[in-house]
């Protein structure tokens, strides 16, 4: 979490596959991807990173990618890009889910996320 945070990008609720990716986005500084684009849907998830990272996608769902970074000098973190339930009575799977993902985790954690918690209707 030092400096390669600053070389992996997470983006939430991507609407494209890895070709329409590569078609829209081939030219972006993160040459390294790993995409999930949900079958007959509008939504994704994509993780991207600087190819001098060295970056492993550990497990993965439509609402999760949990990732191990090794920096340069042997310095390993966690990142997980993280897009939570939208309907209320399912939030209680995002709860679940991050306590799932911290039994993986020994040493520091980074989220990049969106928990889709809203607090008043006028928010939506």
């Amino acid at each position: 979490m030092r400096e390669q945070a600053l070389d992996v990008c997470f983006l939430m609720e991507m609407r494209l596959d890895q070709s329409g990716f590569e078609k829209h986005c081939g030219d972006a500084p993160f040459k390294n991807k790993f995409i999930l684009k949900k079958p007959n849907s509008g939504g994704g998830l994509a993780l991207l990173w600087k190819e001098e990272v060295t970056l492993d996608a550990i497990n993965f769902t439509d609402n999760h990618i949990f990732a191990k970074v090794v920096e340069k000098d042997g310095f390993v973190w966690y990142l997980t890009g993280f897009y939570g339930w939208p309907k209320a009575n399912e939030k209680w799977k995002s709860l679940a889910l991050l306590a799932h993902l911290k039994s993986f985790v020994e040493g520091p954690w980074c989220f990049i996320e969106d928990f889709n918690a809203i607090i008043h209707v006028s928010e939506k």
